[in-house]
């Protein structure tokens, strides 16, 4: 009687094949693109993005006239590549300057900045001032604002580097009408549409209320086609995008 011996698995025996691998369509029917190590990983290599084409003042907008924007505490994240950096170029805004506001955006020097302001206080700014923002380099920039402080964060996706910088800061007490977000990729002043647009790619947006840890809206921004940005942090909060600013890819999983 021959009797089995112990099998002791490889690593060569046991290679993890991730399932999303066997699928090459996302969630909206459009194919996928797997390459090299993020293939092996099971990433998608290259996302959908909006690319928006500042000659064409392209954004997008949604209503924002609920309790759920009128937080204290709150983070916005969005990760963005530029095609110029010749003027100021805005990843979000909040619509209702008569009474407060904020402005999330990369300026004509290269540096992120973050603005806000309560009624007739003076504006406040935060800026980076080492970290670059170069064209054609995928970026995330990260904002976290509370009533005493803000702390802005951006990193370079490519090689990680990063910059972190801090500030004191004022409350942004009630904010009427559209609060926190009115646009995405422009500058709107008075409920108008001014002249400062994005240039270049937008994906991952998102806006936390971080009192209570739940995402307020989070756009991945990866429809193959349309006109609408879904929000898939269950609140419906979908953009409608303004003058058609096209369908691209970026090589950010």
């Amino acid at each position: 009687l021959k009797v089995p011996q112990p099998f002791t698995p490889t690593d060569v025996e046991f290679v993890n094949i991730p399932k999303r691998l066997w699928s090459n369509v996302d969630a909206q029917g459009g194919t996928l693109t797997y390459t090299g190590i993020a293939k092996v990983n099971g990433q998608l290599k290259k996302g959908r993005c909006r690319d928006f084409e500042v000659t064409n003042s392209q954004y997008g907008t949604f209503a924002t006239d609920d309790a759920d924007f009128e937080i204290q505490d709150f983070t916005v994240s969005v990760d963005f590549q530029l095609e110029s950096v010749t003027a100021h170029r805005y990843f979000a805004s909040y619509a209702d300057f008569n009474s407060a506001g904020w402005g999330f955006y990369c300026g004509s020097s290269g540096f992120v900045s973050f603005w806000w302001y309560e009624d007739t206080d003076t504006i406040q700014s935060i800026d980076t001032s080492s970290l670059t923002i170069g064209t054609g380099v995928p970026f995330r920039a990260t904002v976290a604002k509370t009533t005493t402080g803000v702390t802005l964060t951006v990193t370079n996706l490519n090689t990680d580097e990063s910059e972190t910088v801090t500030a004191s800061a004022n409350a942004i007490d009630y904010m009427s009408g559209n609060a926190l977000i009115g646009t995405i990729g422009t500058y709107v002043d008075n409920g108008s549409v001014g002249g400062v647009y994005m240039d270049g790619l937008l994906w991952k947006l998102s806006v936390r209320n971080d009192s209570s840890g739940d995402y307020v809206a989070y756009w991945p921004i990866n429809e193959s086609a349309g006109d609408t940005g879904y929000d898939v942090s269950g609140n419906e909060k979908h953009i409608t995008w303004v003058n058609n600013p096209a369908v691209a890819t970026q090589d950010v999983f």
